[in-house]
């Protein structure tokens, strides 16, 4: 079965809650390594500043990563060191982590590749982890201010879609409910697709078709 597309499962979010918001959508996250598809979920792993007086895990977090799931990786917004690194991806390949999303940064992208891991993350940096940030939580809700201003909460289980097109998180309580519907839209626009392709008008179309 071929995955169900972010922007697709970004659609489908919007015809079902039309208020603005993000949609779940985290923007700006582009693919670095390995495979350009993930799907899975996510088990949040959030940062802060090391002078921020708060107690660092004891435990890595790497270790506590479920097998099978998706390592997002939060740190403080303007932070411009790496949060994850080689070391950490061969580990991560190691102990069957599904993927790593980067809400930050990343470093050694020579070793991420020879790790296989599928990461996405917004840039790189020669900078790494440990000298600035400390992991406070794992498993636990996270909240990530969308530029746009509007607060994206994400808990451990919630459903992670990335591909080339970018990285949108679901809500685990409404996913059978929007994947029925991505999968009958995706149908929906490859028959669009087929009569555009025929020189159909556009107009005529999607009134066929979708309804509008």
């Amino acid at each position: 079965m071929t995955p169900i597309s972010s922007t697709t499962i970004s659609d489908v979010f919007h015809k079902l809650d039309p208020k603005p918001s993000t949609g779940g959508y985290l923007p700006d996250l582009h693919s670095f390594t390995g495979s350009q598809t993930l799907s899975a979920p996510v088990f949040p792993i959030k940062f802060v500043y090391k002078d921020s007086g708060t107690a660092p895990l004891r435990q890595h977090f790497v270790d506590l990563c479920p097998e099978g799931h998706i390592l997002l990786l939060c740190p403080p917004e303007d932070s411009t060191n790496a949060c994850f690194g080689g070391l950490l991806a061969t580990a991560a390949a190691a102990q069957s982590v599904a993927g790593v999303v980067a809400n930050g940064r990343v470093r050694d992208l020579d070793e991420l590749e020879d790790s296989g891991l599928t990461i996405f993350a917004k840039g790189t940096s020669v900078c790494g982890q440990a000298p600035f940030l400390a992991p406070v939580s794992a498993g636990e809700t996270v909240e990530i201010t969308h530029p746009n201003g509007h607060k994206i909460t994400i808990k451990s289980g919630d459903q992670l879609f990335a591909d080339r097109n970018g990285v949108i998180v679901v809500d685990s309580t409404r996913m059978n409910e929007i994947e029925a519907i991505a999968a009958k839209s995706e149908q929906t626009d490859e028959l669009c697709r087929q009569a555009l392709a025929k020189g159909d008008s556009v107009k005529e179309v999607f009134a066929k078709y979708r309804g509008k």
